[in-house]
């Protein structure tokens, strides 16, 4: 699996950089299910672009 190779190898990198002070213990697994987010959530940066959080990712 392609992503999960790009994802233990940006893991071992940043280890090996010792960035955060400890191993990363994050767990991959595989996808599953997929649930669509409430209607409230789709478009959010659209509808909340004068946000300022939404101003900073964008």
């Amino acid at each position: 699996m392609v992503q999960e190779k790009v994802a233990r190898d940006m893991i071992a990198k940043i280890d090996l950089e010792k960035i955060w002070g400890a191993p990363i213990v994050t767990e991959l697994t595989p996808f599953t299910v997929f649930y669509p987010a409430e209607n409230y959530h789709q478009e959010y940066l659209r509808r909340n672009s004068d946000q300022m959080y939404c101003r900073e990712i964008n």
